[in-house]
């Protein structure tokens, strides 16, 4: 990731011991906190994933092909600190795990100031990307080249290790989950050099200004205007959009359900060439490097905001995780990777819909949790929500809108 100047290290509270908050971007706000966890926490997190999801686990002496999803539910209880050495049986590394867990839910509280509650008890997932075989690099590398542009083509057995892919594209947080304003990420393992996996931001600036990210970031999310109740003025008509296109795959490999039920026109309109044209643009970003690429690193902690100042998705939050590329056997050994591949948890936290007399019907509790169409009523809990909680977030940390709008990275 970018180096950050030594006015961007902000002290932040004992629970973070000896840590310092790094501001890595103010648009989208991203946060960096290394050595968040031990390395003796990390591996906890894993066992407790791996454990909690033995049906799905990797089987023993044998790499997964593909990535792996194991959600976990955040303990309620409070549990001894870990140390390293101190798991051993099934049960040690079970309490070592919650242990791990229950920490790290606490550092995401206390970075942005606001605890979490009951309809965020299922918010951490751990993810396990294996390596990128290297004949699918190779494949991935011409389809890219092809789609995207850039480059003569690979001859047979040909690698190019140092370029960068990503498979799953680049996507929202909020995609499919409008009640979401912000994500940590825990980086569980460190990648041998070379590898990537990184966390790529494309559209990240530093002071708002690069009117070309900004504008291919706003035509790939909002490609319509959300119709709004008629008492509501032409002025905030206008104001407020909401996502067409939150994940690069519904415009460039859309599904059945991306493309919606009863559209049967079989040519791209105006409006579809454009969303295809900002995709591509966006995905040629991220492999070029533009932006802000956050590599895997054992222990390390980023939050970022979804959702922007005031509220509304933050377009400039399109974000992917990188491939991890092939690399040597005794660049994986030296690593400890076991099986090789990048591991990270992940934390949602959303805006608590609690006992509101507005959202209490069926059809705004399937928009809140993204079943439903989306709701205006829903939608200004989320932004205001989200609003909130940033605010308490800068406050804590002794900055406003002003100061982010002029910081600049040394």
């Amino acid at each position: 990731c970018r180096a950050c100047n030594q006015n961007s290290q902000l002290p932040i509270r004992q629970i973070m011991d000896s840590s310092k908050l790094e501001l890595l971007c103010a648009y989208p706000l991203i946060l960096q906190v290394r050595n968040a966890l031990s390395s003796a926490e990390c591996t906890a997190l894993i066992k407790l994933a791996q454990a909690e999801h033995s049906k799905c686990s990797m089987p023993a002496g044998q790499a997964p092909t593909k990535k792996q999803v194991f959600p976990l539910v955040r303990p309620t209880q409070a549990f001894q600190p870990v140390s390293a050495g101190t798991a051993g049986s099934a049960e040690d590394d079970e309490a070592a795990g919650l242990a791990s867990l229950s920490r790290a839910c606490s550092l995401v509280e206390e970075l942005l100031g606001t605890p979490l509650h009951e309809e965020e008890k299922d918010s951490p997932v751990v993810h396990f990307t294996p390596l990128m075989d290297a004949a699918d690099s190779r494949e991935k590398e011409q389809e890219e080249k092809t789609e995207y542009g850039g480059g003569e083509e690979m001859s047979p057995g040909q690698t190019d290790v140092n370029s960068r892919h990503l498979r799953l594209g680049l996507h929202l947080d909020t995609n499919h989950r409008p009640m979401r304003f912000a994500t940590a990420i825990f980086y569980l393992s460190t990648l041998p050099e070379g590898s990537d996996g990184a966390t790529v931001f494309p559209f990240a600036q530093f002071n708002n200004q690069c009117k070309l990210l900004a504008e291919t970031a706003s035509q790939l999310a909002f490609g319509e205007t959300m119709q709004a109740p008629e008492d509501i003025g032409q002025h905030a008509r206008d104001q407020v959009r909401q996502p067409l296109c939150q994940h690069t795959d519904s415009v460039l490999r859309p599904s059945d359900e991306d493309i919606g039920a009863g559209d049967t026109s079989t040519s791209e309109d105006d409006s579809t060439r454009g969303l295809r044209s900002a995709a591509q643009n966006s995905l040629s970003f991220a492999m070029a490097d533009t932006g802000l690429s956050i590599l895997p690193e054992l222990g390390k902690l980023i939050l970022f905001f979804g959702r922007g100042p005031n509220g509304s998705v933050d377009a400039l939050s399109f974000h992917g995780g990188a491939d991890v590329l092939p690399c040597s056997r005794s660049s994986i050994r030296a690593a400890g990777l076991s099986p090789p591949g990048k591991w990270t948890m992940q934390l949602f936290r959303q805006v608590e819909l609690g006992q509101s007399s507005t959202l209490k019907g069926r059809r705004a509790r399937a928009a809140a949790s993204g079943s439903g169409p989306m709701l205006w009523a829903v939608e200004r809990v989320a932004r205001s929500g989200a609003m909130r909680a940033r605010q308490a977030t800068l406050t804590q940390l002794g900055l406003d809108e002003a100061l982010l709008s002029n910081w600049k990275p040394g």
